[in-house]
């Protein structure tokens, strides 16, 4: 008897955990289909790259481990190769420091480089601030000067902003409606200074592990079986048909994406304010140079990526 009512219950409740995943997963992808492709890939990306529940040191490992790399090919220390919040907290303060300097010398900005690296104790590894500032930041300053360096019109919007470069006039310096800010994101929405963002992440039968043994595996080269790394696809929301289609009109949703060239979450780029203006200043004071000299650009048959550069040139009058 209790051998038929084990049996019976065990069934019952096999039933009911299959009749819930099937509801479960039914509604799943009906709220799936129910939005945009570009909603789903916007869900997918905030889901990478920050979960609400989780701990700040989980996020700040999640991010560093996907950056393995970085430690290896530059001996980086920063935050975005350290799991540990303290180290984080000290290089938010630092760099906020740097760019605090670095607004104040906006017009120095593309000849003075090292002033924003100005003391070997404070800053013993220059690389950690430098490489997160410009490895990027020169992607965009040349693909603008590729798109803009033959449009007369937009370059004179560019020379009004270097005459008296700021955040104001980065947005009110405009040539038919267009100004410096809206070439620059439109150059980070196209051409994505970091095309995907990493996060490392345990596999999902490796969430039940105890902590010490993920800890001890970490040490070893089988940590690869135990996590994989997620990219947020940026350029593919950037992109997106459904988001942007042939309106040209700036909804606060597609502001949004714009922003996420910096990430999404606590620990997006704390530069996301500073790097398009100062972008801005570069391109314009490289535009300002090339006017009236006898230096010019000479154009490749692409723009952008590994190998968009070749045949791009800089030459001088007698060339």
């Amino acid at each position: 008897m209790s051998q038929n009512f084990a049996n019976s219950f065990a069934i019952l409740l096999f039933s009911f955990i299959a009749a819930f995943l099937f509801w479960w997963i039914f509604q799943q992808k009906r709220e799936s289909c129910s939005k945009a492709p570009h909603a789903m890939l916007l869900d997918e990306i905030h889901d990478i790259l920050y979960s609400p529940n989780t701990s700040e040191r989980v996020l700040l490992t999640q991010r560093a481990d996907a950056n393995k790399r970085l430690t290896s090919a530059f001996h980086l220390t920063n935050t975005f190769v350290s799991g540990d919040p303290d180290v984080h907290r000290k290089f938010v303060r630092h760099a906020r420091q740097l760019l605090k300097d670095a607004h104040k010398n906006l017009t120095e900005l593309n000849t003075h480089l090292r002033r924003l690296v100005p003391d070997e104790d404070e800053f013993p590894n220059p690389l950690d601030f430098v490489i997160p500032a410009w490895e990027t930041l020169w992607r965009v300053v040349a693909i603008v000067v590729a798109h803009v360096h033959h449009d007369a019109e937009i370059r004179c919007v560019f020379k009004d902003f270097a005459s008296s470069p700021g955040e104001v006039t980065f947005r009110e310096c405009r040539s038919e409606g267009v100004s410096v800010k809206d070439v620059t994101d439109e150059a980070m929405r196209v051409y994505p200074p970091s095309k995907h963002i990493g996060r490392a992440a345990l596999r999902p039968w490796a969430r039940f592990l105890p902590e010490s043994i993920l800890r001890l595996v970490k040490l070893t080269p089988f940590d690869r079986f135990l996590y994989h790394t997620m990219k947020a696809d940026i350029v593919a929301i950037e992109k997106s048909p459904s988001l942007w289609g042939p309106e040209s009109n700036l909804t606060p949703e597609k502001e949004h994406v714009l922003k996420l060239v910096f990430g999404y979450g606590p620990h997006r780029c704390i530069g996301e304010s500073w790097a398009p203006v100062a972008s801005g200043v570069i391109v314009s004071t490289i535009l300002e140079c090339l006017d009236g000299s006898e230096w010019r650009i000479t154009e490749g048959l692409g723009i952008g990526g590994r190998d968009g550069w070749d045949g791009w040139r800089v030459v001088g009058g007698l060339e």
